[in-house]
């Protein structure tokens, strides 16, 4: 290469880091046009991703961990508000709301940090009591890139990402809405209603992607963030699937996603992305826009393939389907023994507020009830954890009681437990706290294994192991008791399911 020709890629790499806000940046060597390059954030060893879920508490500056250093996070609430994302590249206290002409916002995905990522009390990622599901990608040389660029109202390209895209997100600092497009798409989508525009992303290249004149993604002087995803078989699968127009549809990956996309390639009847995250209950599903659960859109991640209801499957259509594989580990060799163990309850027992310095850790129930007049009941539960194999990490965890006399409808809360507590010592009156946090589960129609998400939990009790406790969300109300099944019964024991990869 000429001095000239470096010389003049030093001057672009400083102009793209100051206008772009970028940790580093890095250009082809036939980059010369400072108008077409993009700042491109660190490129990471592993293409990890991993899911979870956590309970709103409404306080500002929460962590949440990860088991790696995030480059993308994206948050979405069951309730009627729109998912968030934040890429390594926004800097201060800034994410995106990933549908509608909103700006990067405050208070909500405050920072990406080192061991996770901060949430502020905006309603979209923290209102208390609410249910947030989360999916964090680590970025990695040939399969995933970050980066950020400044529009310039002009039609360009970007170089320079080591990989022909098959999937590419856009999104904006400024009020143009959130965009993407996979191959096999026709144009690009905005994640919420759309029927797609030709001046957004306008096609997936060799070793970039190109955009248009929208203000989606091109007004001149604003600063815009991307992402950019290679097919990597094993890690990710972005495909597409006609639809059927009945419930049912399934689509092959390959392997079993722990989050996914789903978009229909409509330029007609306005249709929306919509994702799910394996920490969601069996069948749920989320729109990006401020709409609360799905039950008919993507239903399931089963083993080698993705489930369909009829909100994701138009009869005849194509649609595009973006999913990834939970990764959350490091190291070269990766999980030695991936898969699924089951551990049974060590300890159990349940307290009485009415008699409050009663033991009954040798009973074969567990009792959780609602009672006015002081006489609620709460069940603990603890269980040995596995050691976790060479190279692998816990990537979803399940709590699993079997309520043997349902109250349908009632939501019950486990809380990992805060102090140490023994079967045939613990009562009301010295029952140990629990965290602030929660996750609950609504009790079935009939008798059957309830079952919690307990992910982060279970991550935390690798430090400090002191089990759940289970209660009735609302307390002194009426006079609802569940009893599950305790060790002691002999059947249908607690259970943790663990899983590793």
């Amino acid at each position: 290469m000429s001095a000239r020709r470096l010389l003049i890629g030093a001057v672009c790499l400083i102009v793209g880091v100051t206008g772009a806000g970028a940790t580093w940046a890095a250009f082809s060597g036939t980059t010369e046009n400072t108008a077409n390059s993009a700042a491109t954030g660190a490129s990471f060893a592993n293409a990890r991703v991993v899911t979870g879920t956590y309970t709103g508490d409404g306080a500002v500056g929460r962590n949440i961990a990860v088991p790696f250093a995030p480059q993308l996070v994206i948050v979405k609430g069951a309730t009627t508000q729109t998912a968030v994302a934040r890429s390594i590249t926004m800097t201060g206290d800034a994410s995106k709301p990933m549908a509608g002409p909103t700006a990067l916002q405050t208070l909500a995905i405050q920072s990406l940090t080192a061991t996770g990522f901060q949430v502020g009390s905006n309603g979209r990622v923290n209102t208390n009591g609410t249910r947030y599901d989360w999916v964090a990608f680590e970025a990695a040389a040939g399969a995933m890139q970050v980066g950020s660029y400044v529009g310039n109202g002009a039609a360009r390209s970007f170089t320079g990402m080591g990989f022909s895209p098959e999937y590419a997100m856009v999104l904006p600092a400024g009020t143009g809405r959130a965009v993407s497009r996979a191959s096999g798409q026709t144009t690009s989508f905005q994640f919420d209603a759309d029927v797609g525009s030709a001046t957004r992303i306008t096609s997936l290249d060799a070793d970039g992607f190109s955009v248009g004149t929208s203000g989606d993604v091109n007004t001149t002087g604003q600063n815009y963030h991307w992402i950019a995803w290679n097919d990597r078989g094993g890690l990710n699968d972005i495909s597409t699937y006609t639809g059927t127009g009945a419930a049912g549809l399934t689509a092959y990956t390959g392997f079993q996603p722990a989050y996914a996309i789903a978009r229909e390639n409509d330029t007609t009847t306005a249709g929306a992305a919509h994702h799910r995250v394996a920490s969601q209950a069996a069948g749920d599903s989320y729109p990006f826009a401020a709409t609360s659960v799905l039950t008919n859109s993507i239903t399931a991640f089963n083993s080698v393939d993705v489930g369909f209801g009829t909100n994701a499957n138009t009869s005849g259509a194509t649609h595009s389907l973006i999913a990834f594989k939970s990764r959350p580990y490091a190291g070269g060799g990766g999980c030695s023994s991936p898969g699924t163990q089951t551990v049974t309850g060590s300890a159990d027992s349940w307290v009485n507020q009415a008699s409050p310095t009663a033991t009954a850790g040798a009973d074969s129930v567990l009792k959780v009830t609602s009672k006015s007049g002081n006489q609620n009941t709460r069940a603990f539960v603890k269980f040995n954890l596995p050691a976790i194999p060479a190279g692998c990490a816990v990537a979803f965890a399940k709590l699993r009681l079997n309520n043997k006399s349902p109250v349908s409808g009632r939501t019950l809360n486990a809380a990992e437990v805060s102090g140490a507590w023994t079967e045939n010592a613990i009562t009301w009156t010295n029952q140990p706290s629990v965290a602030a946090t929660s996750q609950s589960a609504t009790v079935p129609g009939s008798a059957a294994y309830m079952e919690w998400s307990v992910t982060n939990e279970v991550r935390s009790q690798y430090t400090t192991n002191n089990g759940f406790r289970i209660s009735d969300s609302v307390e002194n109300v009426g006079s609802s008791e569940q009893q599950f099944d305790s060790r002691e019964a002999g059947v249908n024991p607690p259970q943790l399911l663990i899983t590793f990869q």
